[in-house]
C-alpha cells in the first residue's frame, strides 16, 4: 500500500511512453545532437531543447493538476521524490565522470572554469552561472565547457521546484478573486498568466545573449504552454488530427533549418517550435510513432542529452586534431552507447518502465536520495579542491613574475625583441601557464563599476561606459576607444601616462567595433543589439568632449569583415568596413583631435596557454608563422587613407613577429592570454615599443 503513491496511477495519463510524446522526445534530443555535431547542417537544431521543455511541462502539470482535482492537495514529498529518483542519479554520475575526464584529458588551463561549472551543475544552477558569465566579456568569449549543456537541466530543475507552489498558491488566489472553481480551471488561469509574463520577458530579452537564452524566466512560458495542453485537448476526427500532426512536424522541421546563430532566441520566434510541438501533441498517437527505433531513442533520450555534449567537447582533445566527419559519427555513436548503458545500469535502478509510465517505489526514492546527496557532495568537494590547487599555482606564478620584474633587464618581456645576445627561451612552468590563461590586463582587473570596462553592458542599452586612469587633474586627456583589442593597451599606456602626467579615459565595449555605425542594420552584421548604437554614440561623445586631446583606437576588425565566414552571419565587405572606420576617425580629426591607430595583434591558431599546457615541445609546437589566422587589413587601410591628416599607425605584428615567426614566449613571458589578446604581464612590457611610436608622432617628448 505504501508504494501506491509512487505507482502507475500517479503518472498514467501523461506517460512519457505515450507514442506521440516518445516521438517528440526522440526528435528533441536528436535535433540537439545533430546540431552539436554538424551546426552548419542543422543550424536550428537547438530548438530540440524547447520541444523537451514543452513535453516536460505537459507531463508535470498534468500529474499535479489531476492530484489537485481528485484530492484538493498535493503530496509534495512524493512528487519531489519521483523527480529526484528519475533525474538526479544519472545527471550526477555523468557530471562526476566528466569531471574526472577533464583532469585526465584537458589541459590544466581549463580546470578552473570546468570546476566552477561542475559545482553549478551539481546545484542545478548552471543556467544562472552562465548568465553571470555572459556579462563578463572574457567568460562570454571563452570556448565551450563540458558542463555547458547542464543549463537546461538547471531550468527544468528550478521549474520542478516552484511549479507545485505556483499552481497551489496561484490557484488559491484565483479562487479568492473569482469564487470557487475546479482546480483544473484555476490552473488554466495561473498558466495563462505565466505564459504571458514569461513570453513578454522572453521578447524583451531576445537580444541579450546569455541572459535571455539561459534564463528560467524566459523559458517558463514554454513549460507552461505544455501544461495548458495537459489540462484538456480538443476531440478531433482522425483525419483532422493527422493534418494537425503533419503541420506540427513541418513546423519543427522548418525551425531546425531556418533558425541559426543570428536568430534572436527565444523571443517570439520560439512560438514556432513551441506551437509545432503543441500541434504534434494535439494530433495524438499514430502508428509510425510506435517504431522500435523511436521508442529506443526516447527511452535513452535523457542519458543521451547528458552524454553527447561532453563527448563532443572531449573528442578533439583525445584525437589531438580537429574533428572530421568520421570523428563526428564516432562521437555520436559513443554517445548513444554510453546513454544506453546509463539508462540500463543507472536510471532503471531507481525506476521501472511500465505501459502506464515509470513506477518509482518509495525504497528507490530513498536510495536515489542517498546516492544523489553523496554524489553531489563528492563532486562539489573535488571541484573546490581543484579550484584551490589552480589558485595556489597561480599565486606561485605571480610571485615568480614579481621577482623577475623587479630585476628586469634588457631581455625581459617585449624588450627581448630588440635586445641582442638574449638567452634562448625556456619552456614555461605549469604554474606560469595556468596564470597566463587568466592574466588579463588592467582593463579587466580594475572594476570601478563592479564589472570591468570590457564587460558587456546592458545589451538593450546603447550608451557608453568609461573608466578613468592616471592624473585626473592633468591638462592632457588621452582617450582609448574600441573593443577588447583596444583595451589591452591600457597597461602600457598607464605607464606612459604616469611619466607624462596624462589623464586616460577608456571607452570600451567588449565585442563591439568602433566605427560609424549610423544606418547599420544590426541583423545583417556582427554588430549585436546595442553595439551599433554604442558605436555611433561613443564616436560623437569623444568628438564633442573638449577635454580630450588625443585618441588611440584599435579593434578586432577582422571579426566583422569578409574573413569571418564561420559565424553564419552576413559580414560587411572590406571596403564598407574601412569606409566606416575612416568616417569615425574623421569626426575626431574634424574636432581637432590627434589620432593613433593601432593595428590588431597577431592571431595564434589556438589558445597559446592551452597549447603550451598540452604540447610535448611547447616552444616548437606553439610557435607559428604569421599570418595563420584573421588579418586586420581595415586599420592600416584606414590609417593610410587618413595619413595626410596626421593619423599615425602602429603595427604590433612587426613588434611581436619581426621575422614572420611568432613565439608563444617572449623574454621569459607568455605573450598571450588566449589566441588573440596579449597577456596583461606581457602587454605592460610593450611600453617601450609604444613609446617609440608616440615619440615619432610627436605626442611624447
Amino acid at each position: 500500500m505504501a508504494d501506491t503513491e509512487f505507482g502507475p496511477r500517479a503518472e498514467a495519463r501523461t506517460s512519457p511512453f505515450l507514442s506521440e510524446l516518445a516521438a517528440l522526445r526522440a526528435f528533441g534530443v536528436l535535433a540537439v545532437l545533430l546540431f552539436h555535431l554538424w551546426p552548419t547542417r542543422l543550424p536550428g537544431g537547438f530548438i530540440g531543447v524547447d520541444v523537451l521543455f514543452v513535453v516536460s511541462g505537459y507531463l508535470i502539470t498534468g500529474l499535479l493538476v489531476r492530484e489537485l482535482d481528485s484530492t484538493g492537495t498535493l503530496r509534495i514529498r512524493a512528487f519531489f521524490g519521483r523527480r529526484l529518483a528519475r533525474l538526479a542519479p544519472s545527471a550526477l554520475l555523468v557530471a562526476g565522470t566528466v569531471a574526472v575526464a577533464v583532469v585526465l584529458f584537458l589541459p590544466r588551463t581549463q580546470w578552473l572554469e570546468s570546476a566552477r561549472q561542475a559545482i553549478a551543475s551539481a546545484l542545478y544552477a548552471e543556467n544562472w552561472y552562465l548568465i553571470r558569465q555572459s556579462a563578463d566579456y572574457v567568460a562570454a568569449n571563452a570556448g565551450p565547457t563540458v558542463f555547458q549543456h547542464y543549463w537546461s537541466l538547471g531550468v527544468e530543475g528550478q521549474l520542478y521546484v516552484v511549479w507545485p507552489f505556483l499552481l497551489v498558491v496561484g490557484g488559491f488566489l484565483v479562487s479568492r478573486a473569482m469564487t470557487s472553481m475546479p482546480w483544473r480551471w484555476r490552473a488554466r488561469i495561473v498558466l495563462l498568466v505565466i505564459v504571458a509574463a514569461s513570453l513578454l520577458c522572453s521578447f524583451l530579452l531576445r537580444h541579450s545573449g546569455g541572459t535571455g537564452y539561459f534564463s528560467t524566466l524566459t523559458r517558463a512560458w514554454e513549460f507552461a504552454g505544455g501544461g495548458l495542453l495537459a489540462l484538456g485537448l480538443p476531440r478531433l476526427p482522425t483525419v483532422v488530427r493527422a493534418l494537425v500532426a503533419v503541420v506540427g512536424w513541418a513546423g519543427l522541421g522548418a525551425s531546425s533549418v531556418i533558425f541559426g546563430p543570428g536568430t534572436a532566441f527565444p523571443g517570439y520566434v520560439a512560438l514556432l517550435p513551441v506551437a509545432a510541438t503543441a500541434f504534434v501533441i494535439v494530433g495524438g498517437a499514430f502508428a509510425p510513432y510506435r517504431a522500435r527505433a523511436i521508442d529506443a531513442v526516447a527511452t535513452i533520450s535523457y542519458s543521451l542529452y547528458l552524454w553527447h555534449w561532453p563527448v563532443i567537447v572531449l573528442w578533439p582533445a583525445l584525437i589531438d586534431r580537429a574533428m572530421t566527419w568520421s570523428d563526428r559519427l564516432a562521437a555520436g555513436s559513443v554517445s548513444l552507447g554510453l546513454a544506453a548503458l546509463t539508462t540500463v545500469l543507472v536510471e532503471r535502478r531507481f525506476w521501472t518502465p511500465t505501459r502506464e509510465g515509470p513506477v518509482v517505489r518509495r525504497r528507490r526514492v530513498t536510495a536515489a536520495t542517498a546516492f544523489s546527496v553523496l554524489a553531489a557532495i563528492a563532486l562539489v568537494a573535488a571541484s573546490v579542491g581543484q579550484i584551490g590547487l589552480v589558485k595556489a599555482d597561480q599565486s606561485a606564478a605571480i610571485q615568480a613574475l614579481d621577482r623577475a620584474a623587479a630585476k628586469a633587464g634588457p631581455c625581459f618581456g617585449a624588450a627581448a625583441l630588440v635586445a641582442s645576445n638574449c638567452p634562448p627561451e625556456t619552456a614555461p612552468t605549469a604554474a606560469a601557464i595556468e596564470f597566463a590563461a587568466d592574466d588579463w590586463g588592467e582593463a579587466w582587473n580594475l572594476k570601478p563599476h563592479g564589472l570591468s570596462c570590457v564587460d558587456s553592458v546592458d545589451p538593450l542599452d546603447g550608451g557608453s561606459r568609461r573608466c578613468s586612469y592616471g592624473d585626473a587633474t592633468s591638462a592632457t586627456t588621452v582617450a582609448i576607444v574600441g573593443d577588447s583589442h583596444a583595451a589591452q593597451w591600457i597597461g602600457p599606456m598607464m605607464s606612459i601616462a604616469d611619466s607624462q602626467h596624462w589623464h586616460l579615459e577608456l571607452y570600451d565595449r567588449g565585442g563591439c567595433p568602433v566605427l560609424d555605425a549610423s544606418g547599420v542594420d544590426r541583423f545583417d552584421t556582427l554588430l549585436t543589439a546595442g553595439c551599433d548604437a554604442w558605436a555611433t554614440s561613443v564616436v560623437a561623445e569623444v568628438a564633442a568632449d573638449p577635454r580630450i586631446d588625443d585618441v588611440i583606437t584599435s579593434g578586432y576588425f577582422s571579426a566583422y569583415g569578409p574573413e569571418a565566414a564561420t559565424t553564419g552571419i552576413t559580414q560587411m565587405t572590406g571596403p564598407q568596413l574601412t569606409a566606416r572606420v575612416e568616417s569615425a576617425v574623421t569626426k575626431w580629426l574634424d574636432a581637432g583631435k590627434k589620432v593613433l591607430m593601432i593595428g590588431d595583434t597577431p592571431h595564434a591558431p589556438s589558445s597559446i596557454p592551452d597549447c603550451l599546457a598540452k604540447a610535448r615541445a611547447p616552444l616548437t609546437d606553439c610557435t607559428y608563422t604569421w599570418p595563420s589566422g584573421p588579418t586586420d587589413t581595415t586599420t592600416p587601410a584606414a590609417a593610410s587613407a587618413l595619413a595626410g591628416r596626421g593619423v599615425v599607425f602602429a603595427d604590433p605584428v612587426t613588434w611581436m613577429c619581426p621575422t614572420g615567426r611568432c613565439s608563444p614566449v617572449i623574454g621569459g613571458l607568455i605573450a598571450y592570454v588566449d589566441d588573440d589578446h596579449m597577456s596583461g604581464t606581457f602587454a605592460r612590457t610593450m611600453v617601450g615599443r609604444l613609446s617609440e611610436r608616440l615619440i615619432a608622432a610627436g605626442w611624447v617628448t
